[in-house]
């Protein structure tokens, strides 16, 4: 653990460094795991993705119209906003396993596109470990 957050540090990712060394040290810290992704394009979550609501955290598949959910503004600031429609799938489509470094997994189509720090937008299936998605 101890050389992953060197390399995290060494690689500029101060504030990842932190969040795991949170968890590493046992503290529970709800601002780090960041279980709602700025995200884009027609991909979908598992059922089972974990959604900040303004009551608190609820599976995705429990979300309904007129609840409050935490997300990110065009500036990439957090705040709170009205579902104003959810959408269920019967899926037919493959689904990938996102594992990130916080210990957390992402379960998603695999052309759920995901808000990069730089920017762009990029699907699932070709984030890499090198790219930062941006969360809450």
């Amino acid at each position: 653990m101890k050389k992953i957050i060197a390399k995290l540090k060494e690689l500029g990712k101060k504030n990842l460094a932190q969040a795991v060394e949170k968890v590493a040290a046992g503290v529970y810290d709800p601002s780090i795991f960041k279980s709602v992704f700025l995200a884009g394009g027609p991909g979908c979550f598992s059922r089972d993705t974990l959604i900040h609501t303004e009551t608190g955290i609820k599976k995705i598949s429990e979300i309904v119209v007129g609840e409050k959910i935490w997300t990110l503004s065009d500036t990439n600031n957090k705040e709170l906003k009205e579902v104003n429609e959810v959408f269920k799938y019967l899926n037919t489509k493959n689904m990938v396993n996102l594992e990130l470094v916080n210990g957390e997994t992402i379960i998603c189509t695999e052309d759920h596109e995901f808000k990069l720090i730089d920017e762009n937008w990029k699907k699932a299936c070709d984030l890499t470990e090198e790219d930062d998605i941006v969360c809450l």
